[in-house]
């Protein structure tokens, strides 16, 4: 509930999706790859160029289907189903590095020229598709390179050795291309993930904040639920904070604060949500409640906090027919306001006479 670790899977996600994020570069790199095949299937029909074009026909079907069953899925994809698709990535770079390489045995200049410059502007592709993913990007740049680079041993022109030497320098390029693109993604996404956490989360306690608890609240409302299952409302204040602020200063009052953050996040279940409005008063939704379940959690987290010489006075609400997040919110308020009246530290249900001391 508090913790960040959901948005860093989703930054993992992000990184991870660069192979399967878009179907327009997809079909680019598909009709130059099967450009450059057919043709040397044409012009050379020796066996490996037809098995070649076959081949790469196959791989480039079916690496289409796939992400486009993966798109739908939006995210829900088998984890399988993106292994099968990267390993056809990989295979198909592993063709393409082969072809290239008979197109410079060829010995035809127009093949020769054809592959060696698809063989770079797709590996530029991978660079910038893959940059999520740098080992496997740089892996897919081996497989298309080396095996053209190894071919220009077999050729009678000595200046093609360049090639050979030349390789250490392009990969090495590449390899920093890669990761400073990585790096600068990377950057940018954790960015965009900390800004949205900020948008709803209390950077103090790392409980939700305002708007992100009051939110949620909403969602709740609104959500579909058992008969015997309401949604109530639970609104806490810390007692006396404001003597611990005057007295042993407000660095004491972040540590109180952080305290009652971290034992409303043990107190509740993976569907509740707890966030701080504001100052000393927090907010916490329990979904499905009964009036015992809100009386057992309210002594919970009394007796949790009176252990760590907290005192906190809490007013309860649970939820009535069609009624909305303002009307709950102020009678859980007015709950609150009584539970003070009566001595602080405990609760009471609003709309009962009923209440508890911690």
């Amino acid at each position: 509930m508090t913790s960040r670790d959901p948005l860093d899977e989703n930054l993992l996600r992000q990184l991870l999706a660069g192979p399967f994020s878009s179907r327009g570069s997809m079909f680019v790199g598909a009709l130059n790859s099967l450009l450059i095949s057919w043709t040397c299937a044409l012009l050379h029909p020796t066996p490996f160029f037809i098995g070649w074009m076959i081949l790469d026909t196959l791989i480039w079907i079916t690496r289409l289907l796939l992400l486009h069953c993966i798109q739908l899925m939006e995210g829900l994809a088998p984890p399988r189903l993106s292994e099968v698709s990267l390993l056809l990535g990989l295979l198909w770079t592993a063709t393409l590095g082969l072809g290239t390489a008979a197109c410079v045995l060829s010995g035809d200049v127009v093949l020769q020229v054809l592959g060696c410059t698809s063989a770079v502007a797709m590996n530029g592709a991978i660079t910038m598709r893959n940059q999520g993913i740098p080992r496997y990007a740089f892996l897919q740049i081996l497989l298309t390179d080396i095996p053209m680079k190894l071919a220009t041993l077999f050729q009678p022109e000595p200046m093609l050795r360049l090639f050979l030497l030349q390789a250490p320098l392009y990969l090495t390029a590449n390899w920093m291309l890669l990761d400073r693109l990585n790096r600068t993604l990377v950057r940018a996404l954790t960015a965009e993930v900390d800004s949205r956490w900020h948008a709803t989360h209390d950077s103090l306690t790392g409980l939700y904040n305002r708007a992100g608890i009051l939110a949620l609240l909403e969602g709740a409302l609104y959500r579909p639920r058992s008969e015997s299952g309401r949604v109530a409302v639970f609104y806490i204040d810390l007692d006396d904070f404001k003597g611990v602020n005057d007295s042993q200063g407000h660095a004491a009052g972040d540590r109180l604060l952080q305290a009652c953050g971290e034992v409303l996040t043990l107190s509740v279940r993976q569907s509740d949500f707890a966030g701080r409005l504001g100052g000393d008063e927090f907010l916490l939704v329990m979904q499905d409640a009964t009036e015992d379940g809100a009386r057992d959690l309210a002594r919970r987290i009394l007796g949790r906090l009176v252990s760590q010489g907290t005192s906190v006075s809490i007013g309860i609400a649970l939820q009535r027919a069609m009624e909305d997040s303002p009307t709950l919110l102020a009678r859980a308020d007015q709950a609150l306001y009584t539970t003070k009246l009566a001595g602080k530290g405990g609760f009471r249900l609003a709309d009962t006479c009923a209440s508890a001391v911690g």
